[in-house]
């Protein structure tokens, strides 16, 4: 009696619950000049599972949701939780971990939380560390590296040989420097200010 009530209980429970669809592996074949998802896949689970382990893009996998370890040449995903190691990766959404590519981009939506590390790197909002060659957030909170780095809206502190930012809270460091406006610091070679009384200063200017 016990064992067919514990039966029953268990069959209510998975028509009850959500279908839940993840795979610990993905490994995907498809072209590199497939834009997303669609049609023939040459992958192992479809665009729509989940991925919670292991994902290797040779060169190409799709998948809306990853979180874990994403390996490979281009990568692609709405949302991703991990570490991405990839020459170009893509995020429609957000991603919180780490994403070292050659090219990282995103949308106009995407959310960074944690590290990224690219020659060319673009999110729309950032809270954490990016570097790179080229790099550029909309917003950014947290630290910017890079040769030319933009941040439009800075609180943090922005280093590199030319930095720009329309809104800067915090303290930017390089040999040109270029805020619309300023709230902090900012120490390099030419300092420029277009609003204030005096736009261009070498070496420092403080504003709060």
């Amino acid at each position: 009696m016990k064992k067919l009530l514990h039966s029953l209980i268990l069959a209510l429970l998975a028509i009850s619950a959500p279908a839940v669809s993840f795979s610990p592996l993905q490994i995907g074949l498809n072209s590199p000049f497939h834009t997303g998802p669609g049609g023939d896949e040459l992958q192992l689970v479809s665009p729509e599972t989940t991925i919670i382990g292991l994902r290797l893009n040779l060169p190409v996998a799709f998948n809306h949701d990853v979180v874990g370890l994403d390996v490979g040449l281009f990568s692609y995903a709405d949302n991703f939780s991990g570490i991405r190691l990839n020459l170009q990766s893509w995020t429609h959404k957000t991603v919180r971990g780490v994403d070292v590519s050659l090219i990282s981009m995103g949308t106009d939506y995407t959310e960074l939380d944690g590290i990224q590390i690219a020659g060319l790197g673009v999110t729309a909002k950032l809270r954490g560390l990016q570097a790179g060659l080229v790099s550029y957030a909309a917003t950014l909170r947290g630290l910017q590296i890079g040769l030319w780095s933009t941040a439009w809206d800075l609180s943090g502190l922005q280093i590199g040989l030319a930095n720009f930012s329309d809104s800067s809270h915090g303290l930017q460091i390089g040999l040109v420097n270029r805020a619309e406006t300023l709230h902090g610091l900012q120490i390099g070679l030419l300092n420029i200010v277009p609003n204030s009384s005096f736009p261009y200063l070498p070496l420092l200017r403080a504003s709060f």
